[in-house]
């Protein structure tokens, strides 16, 4: 069984190479995902609810999402606030699905995680892979999703440095055109030559 840690920054679409990973049958474990619930938990709505005040909540109650990003984008020392309460929630959630995962012993699984340097999770991974895009082509990709020009950017700094991503990850996916078939066929490419892979003959016991 094979681990396969999939990261990158925003608008760089690792979440859309994942999710071709999943059409191959791979286990997706989805970080975004599980930080959605999180921030649904009573005991981390009372406790944003007392770090950013009562801003921080919609009309029905829950969290808002919006006024959450704006905030943290634009307030780099508000995101660690946020960073501490949230993190280390969504990353012991990412622990236990992956144990459950693997005691059901799929081929692959897959931990689609975008600050999985910061999240201490590169250890548990077997293979990382770094999904990314031109910067042009990210902040064109913000606009088109209703952001501003400096909110797009404010968005690709909070991310894991290039610099870093290029020294961890095992393998690399330019991104580089809106064609949804291209990072299909690059997803499937990656798959392949994991298959292939001596690494994968080891786990499975045909070395």
């Amino acid at each position: 069984m094979i681990v396969v840690g999939v990261t990158g920054g925003i608008a760089s679409g690792k979440s859309e190479f994942s999710r071709f990973l999943r059409e191959k049958g791979a286990v997706v474990i989805d970080a975004d995902e599980i930080a959605h619930e999180v921030v649904k938990r009573k005991d981390v709505v009372r406790k944003l609810r007392q770090e950013f005040g009562s801003e921080v909540l919609n009309p029905s109650g829950e969290v808002s999402r919006r006024y959450l990003a704006k905030l943290i984008f634009f307030h780099p020392e508000q995101r660690l606030k946020l960073n501490s309460i949230v993190h280390p929630l969504v990353r012991e959630e990412i622990i236990k699905r992956l144990e459950r995962a693997r005691k059901e012993k799929p081929s692959f699984i897959v931990l689609d995680v975008p600050l999985l340097w910061e999240a201490r999770l590169v250890s548990e991974v077997d293979i990382l892979v770094w999904v990314k895009a031109p910067r042009k082509k990210r902040i064109e990709r913000l606009e088109r999703e209703g952001l501003s020009f400096s909110e797009a950017i404010n968005r690709l700094q909070a991310g894991t440095p290039e610099r870093i991503l290029s020294e961890i990850a095992d393998y690399v996916v330019e991104n580089d055109t809106d064609e949804e078939e291209d990072l299909k066929r690059k997803a499937f490419e990656f798959l392949l030559k994991l298959r292939k892979s001596e690494l994968v003959k080891e786990q499975l016991g045909h070395a």
